[in-house]
């Protein structure tokens, strides 16, 4: 989220939107103006706490006096929102990123989550529009089912240019005849990095290097030496957090990039992104109802897989040794995708878009909504726009 957000910030500025962004975190002498950071006293469960947060808002949306407020959920944060009247003046967009998930085993979690979830309706209620992710992710989400009618696709997206300096520590060298895989993510169970480390211990053929820190470092440290045969060199490496600068060098040398995450909360997957920026393929589990397998298979830019079977994992990573042409064909398709569906260009445009149906009057209360069915026939794509553009400047903002 964090990520996406500068990015998107930085965008939407220099398409000339005067947007302002509110985060969690200690000031930087280095932050840009339009940049506020509150500093965070504690977490609890997972969520930040952030005492000043509420009047920052405040005043934020005093001094700024924006015609939208964009709420990137989910965020324990934007729920002040619904306790400043200032706030109530302005239309809301909602941008979801993620359900919260909650497995059985976190009775903490599922506690907290009870609690949350009203506020977290009441923000949805009161939004104008709802952007989320990809749509398996909309298809799936039990949280935005009552909220179908103000909901809209818009893949998250990146910087396409991606600038690679020589580190004064260069990153470990591959093993040449051996398939270069790498994984990033934080080390954390629903990322299922041991379907990952299964699957290439077992293998001759493949080396693996996964970036990231996380809670699970210790018991996948474990796992790995387990599972190296005794005197074999250890062909799985835990990098931990590295440079933006490290992780494109890796990313510019690997032959592909794994993800395996076994939940949803795993929605979309931006790393993707990252790796097709570099002309690079991905593999991922082909999990319901997340955005991972939509992005692949949309783009044509690798191979989706069933989720937490290492030995599948292990075959169809091997099998890609000898297929260096089908590699290098996803990697272009990737970057090709990056370009034209993942730009942050055509994201903030789209975005932009959403601030605009937000704007205009909003839909009456009592459940009685407006609606428009649009029923196309095939191969009528710009006929369906160019309808879909003259209802707008009719009045219909919500076709």
């Amino acid at each position: 989220m964090e990520s996406f957000l500068a990015d998107l910030v930085r965008e939407q500025r220099a398409q000339g939107l005067d947007a302002h962004a509110l985060v969690h975190g200690d000031p930087l002498p280095e932050d840009p103006d339009w940049l506020r950071r509150v500093p965070v006293q504690m977490e609890l469960i997972f969520a930040p706490i952030a005492i000043g947060f509420r009047s920052a808002l405040s005043k934020a949306i005093d001094e700024i006096q924006p015609d939208v407020l964009h709420l990137h959920m989910p965020n324990n944060a934007v729920f002040w929102a619904l306790t400043i009247n200032s706030a109530w003046q302005i239309p809301w967009v909602v941008h979801w990123h993620s359900d919260v998930l909650v497995s059985h085993s976190q009775w903490k979690l599922r506690v907290a989550y009870s609690l949350y979830r009203p506020f977290e309706q009441a923000v949805l209620d009161r939004a104008e529009r709802i952007v989320v992710t990809s749509p398996p992710y909309l298809e799936a989400s039990a949280p935005l089912k009552a909220w179908r009618d103000k909901c809209d696709v818009v893949p998250l997206a990146l910087q396409t240019k991606v600038q690679v300096t020589p580190d004064t520590e260069p990153v470990p060298s591959w093993v040449s005849e051996r398939l270069k895989v790498l994984a990033i993510g934080r080390l954390t169970y629903y990322k299922d990095f041991e379907t990952l480390i299964r699957a290439v211990c077992a293998s001759p053929l493949l080396q693996l290097q996964i970036v990231g820190a996380g809670e699970l470092k210790a018991s996948l440290e474990r796992l790995i030496l387990q599972l190296t045969p005794h005197g074999a060199a250890v062909n799985v490496q835990l990098r931990g957090e590295l440079s933006d600068n490290e992780k494109n060098q890796l990313l510019a040398s690997c032959d592909v990039l794994a993800l395996a995450s076994c939940e949803r909360t795993e929605a979309f997957g931006l790393v993707l992104l990252e790796a097709m920026a570099h002309g690079k393929p991905c593999v991922v589990s082909d999990l319901p109802g997340s955005g991972m397998p939509w992005v692949v298979t949309n783009s044509q830019s690798g191979l989706v897989l069933p989720p937490g079977q290492p030995k599948v994992w292990r075959e169809a990573l091997e099998a890609l040794l000898t297929q260096p042409k089908q590699l290098a064909q996803w990697g272009r398709q990737g970057l090709e995708a990056i370009h034209v569906r993942f730009s942050i260009q055509a994201c903030t445009q789209s975005i932009s878009a959403q601030y605009r149906y937000a704007q205009t009057q909003p839909l009456p209360a009592g459940g009685q909504r407006p609606l428009l069915i649009v029923i196309p026939a095939k191969d009528e794509v710009e006929t369906i726009g160019a309808v879909i553009r003259a209802l707008g400047e009719k009045g219909f903002h919500h076709v």
